[in-house]
């Protein structure tokens, strides 16, 4: 890492879009260098405090990517992206990046933190199974997850329109995790968390948990996973001299997808759609070939499909914890 006030010079901070075609030249139009000197990372490694101008810089990218995306367009003929369409035809860049309310990210997570060790501290064996249970299905979910945000038909759904836009860019300019600050990465799941604790924890919500312990251990697990799988999908995209060795030493052990394994849905958009630990990567993408061929066969399009995953996505985010509450009480006779 260059000295602390320095003028910052590493392409995953500054935004330069030069592994999409644009190269990392100042005469390019896409070269906008970050205002501020390098922020020094904090605890565990990670940059946790937001740095001025950090969002309006990735919106400026949106806007002179577009503008050299139409000119390419116009130049070869090709049609453009929905996600490049979409901005240009609304003309604007800041429907794509968000400053988000990091107050709620930093809440919820020391709330976690704490619920997570009052009951691991009450029942160890039971806590360390939902963890178990949980890191493995929230790499499925957020592979699902995938599917869904990157699919341009959902840029016209209301409510998840704006999560998609955000996904769809991330294939424009991958550095943007690396350029936020992880609690801002953390809040782009603000609305997310938000409903789950309306839907599991109020006493007026459809499944009020709140009386349950073991309940609330699983949604704990549920949503930790969450804000790690932020974690790592920042870091598979983190230059390795701005990654934490701890980082490394997880992504090495396969307990957070690595650079290598993410990098192969940049490709071609169409494989390693699992962001956590990418253990279900070679589950997911046979099962989504063969659903689309499935709807194929039925005469079936394109929307019929993102309909589906969007309902499957829908049902796992809701029904999960109902069933990990089943299985956990039910058949296994542990916890209440």
């Amino acid at each position: 890492m260059a000295p602390q006030g320095e003028i910052v010079k590493d392409l995953s901070y500054v935004h330069t879009g030069d592994k999409l075609g644009l190269g990392a030249d100042k005469k390019n139009p896409s070269f906008i260098e970050h205002p501020d000197k390098i922020p020094e990372p904090g605890f565990l490694g990670i940059r946790w405090g937001k740095t001025n101008g950090e969002i309006a810089n990735l919106n400026r990218l949106v806007d002179a990517k577009c503008q050299y995306f139409l000119a390419e367009s116009l130049r070869t003929g090709e049609p453009l992206s929905p996600e490049v369409e979409f901005v240009l035809k609304t003309g604007k860049p800041s429907t794509v990046y968000k400053e988000r309310w990091t107050i709620w990210p930093l809440c919820a997570g020391i709330l976690l933190i704490l619920n997570i060790m009052y009951h691991a501290y009450k029942d160890p064996t039971t806590s360390v199974l939902i963890m178990v249970c949980s890191f493995f299905s929230y790499d499925l979910f957020s592979g699902v997850l995938h599917i869904v945000l990157d699919n341009p038909v959902m840029i016209g759904v209301p409510i998840i329109s704006e999560p998609t836009l955000e996904f769809q860019w991330h294939h424009h300019i991958p550095q943007d995790l690396t350029s936020k600050s992880f609690l801002e990465v953390c809040g782009d799941l603000n609305l997310i968390t938000a409903v789950m604790f309306t839907l599991y924890c109020i006493p007026f919500g459809p499944f009020d948990y709140s009386k349950s312990d073991l309940a609330m251990n699983i949604i704990s697990w549920k949503i930790f996973f969450a804000y790690f799988g932020q974690l790592c999908h920042a870091m598979s995209h983190m230059p390795p001299h701005r990654r934490p060795q701890w980082i490394s030493s997880l992504q090495t052990a396969g307990l957070m997808v690595s650079p290598k394994e993410h990098w192969g849905h940049h490709k071609n958009y169409d494989d390693n759609y699992c962001i956590g630990s990418g253990v279900w990567n070679k589950v997911l993408t046979p099962f989504l070939k063969f659903t689309n061929k499935v709807h194929g066969a039925f005469g079936s399009n394109d929307v019929i499909s993102a309909f589906c995953w969007l309902g499957a996505f829908l049902a796992y985010g809701v029904m999960d914890v109902a069933v990990f509450l089943h299985f956990f009480r039910d058949v296994l006779k542990l916890g209440h």
